[in-house]
């Protein structure tokens, strides 16, 4: 299966986001003074110590998100993913699945399981959960479960290898082109 990238499925995941309450470790440190036992606060702080680089440091933010909230999935899809970012892939699955149990819609958590079970070598689930994902609309697993599927299930590749095009995929859609320009027999 093709992994996703690093960067763009995992550490642009953790990048700010609008609901961040803190950008700057700094900013977060004040907003942690404020809000004392915030989880969301907690896990801001995390993202913003990953992109720093203070990995140990985010980690155990992280931790103590889930410690001020044990039932809030997103402490859980946090952890998991700075686990992926580190390849720690082992402790990610436990994580990523408890947030997943938390919240069976967590869209990210499923696609960070998905590129740990590519780094556990694990194909079988990772095409399984690339279907959770592409029957829930993810455009880009639609795509990689084409190309997994495409040797053994052909029809099944095609179905998806359409659906993807069809949301948009461009390396879909282009490969939609080249097999009508292939089966009308043009030259190409």
């Amino acid at each position: 299966m093709i992994a996703r990238c690093l960067c763009g499925l995992l550490l642009c995941g953790l990048a700010a986001a609008p609901t961040f309450a803190c950008q700057t470790i700094s900013s977060c440190e004040a907003a942690m003074q404020r809000a004392q036992g915030d989880a969301a606060v907690r896990r801001d702080y995390g993202h913003v110590l990953m992109r720093s680089g203070n990995h140990e440091e985010a980690l155990e933010s992280f931790r103590q998100a889930i410690d001020l909230a044990p039932e809030d999935a997103r402490g859980y899809e946090a952890l998991g993913g700075a686990l992926a970012v580190l390849r720690d892939y082992a402790a990610a699955v436990p994580e990523l699945e408890r947030a997943l149990k938390l919240d069976p819609g967590a869209m990210q958590a499923l696609r960070v399981l998905q590129f740990v079970q590519e780094g556990l070598r694990q194909r079988e689930a990772a095409t399984d959960t690339a279907r959770r994902l592409a029957e829930r609309g993810d455009v880009i697993a639609m795509y990689d479960l084409a190309l997994v599927l495409a040797p053994s299930e052909p029809q099944q590749a095609a179905y998806w290898l359409r659906r993807a095009a069809e949301a948009g995929h461009v390396a879909a859609i282009d490969q939609m082109a080249l097999a009508r320009v292939d089966a009308a027999g043009w030259d190409h």
